[in-house]
């Protein structure tokens, strides 16, 4: 079962009515299209802002809770805000451990971005701890978000969660890279997202020195490995040239930090203003 095998594109679904899960409306990421999905990494406290991703039809958010602040009440409301515009989201949980992914999941997500994942045991952890017995270990409560706040039919509420959990795996160092095979392997891996950054650092030498060749031969070995399986590839892409060049290389997913967004627009509008000269004097 991969969700992404199949696809899926934002649908924004009719209000819920009683009984029926808040999942069902959540999303659907159709991957059966000639674009790449589009998703927005965003932090904590910004609710409006991940609405606002909806409205301007991005395909998909990452709340960041792994680099970014926010309580599980927190979490819930910025779930709320995607709901209401229609887009999924996914959030990047502090660390491979229950109570992190449970909460996200019972928050209404439509599925967890798991950092460091370096090993087959590590991805059956995130991929066990995300569904429900048979297929692993997850609590049940349907006194949640994810449960339509009690009123989800159990039999309904077990099949949205085996059909539409998302597990996204974030290989970022070598042990990873050099087991990026037998990790796609594992039921439930939903995708791979490359970090680059800490894939890096984690291959700089005593002194700090980077061989960029080795680096970015280690992205390849991923990037390649994840091309030829029916996984997806996300990749953080915030220049223009970079998402085309990672389109070619087979990524289903481009990611933009709202940083990214903010600081490169707002930098080159103060930049615009500093070289405007209209020859008034400036006021006092």
């Amino acid at each position: 079962m991969d969700m992404f095998a199949t696809g899926c594109h934002n649908v924004k679904g009719p209000p819920s009515t009683h009984g029926e899960l808040v999942t069902s409306q959540r999303i659907s990421l159709n991957l059966n299209q000639d674009r790449p999905l589009v998703g927005v990494v965003l932090k904590m406290p910004c609710p409006a802002v991940v609405e606002m991703a909806g409205h301007c039809n991005a395909d998909l958010v990452i709340i960041d809770t792994e680099h970014g602040a926010g309580s599980d009440t927190e979490l819930e409301h910025h779930v709320r805000a995607a709901d209401s515009a229609g887009i999924p989201v996914l959030v990047r949980v502090p660390a491979n451990e229950t109570p992190y992914i449970q909460a996200a999941l019972d928050a209404g997500a439509v599925g967890v971005v798991v950092p460091h994942v370096s090993s087959v045991a590590d991805a059956q952890r995130a991929t066990t701890t995300a569904h429900y017995p048979p297929f692993g270990h997850r609590g049940l409560a349907l006194t949640t978000r994810a449960g339509g706040q009690g009123t989800a039919q159990l039999e309904a509420a077990l099949a949205d969660a085996r059909q539409n959990t998302i597990v996204i795996c974030q290989i970022e160092d070598m042990p990873g890279v050099e087991a990026v095979d037998d990790i796609l392997g594992v039921d439930g891996v939903s995708g791979i997202w490359i970090g680059s950054n800490d894939l890096s650092m984690s291959m700089r030498d005593p002194a700090g020195h980077l061989d960029s060749a080795a680096a970015e031969a280690a992205v390849a070995v991923v990037s390649e490995a994840v091309a030829g399986s029916p996984k997806v590839l996300a990749m953080l892409a915030p220049p223009p040239a970079a998402m085309s060049s990672w389109r070619a290389r087979g990524a289903d997913i481009l990611l933009i930090t709202g940083h990214d967004l903010m600081a490169k627009s707002l930098t080159a509008y103060i930049g615009t203003a500093a070289s405007i000269d209209d020859g008034q004097p400036s006021a006092m």
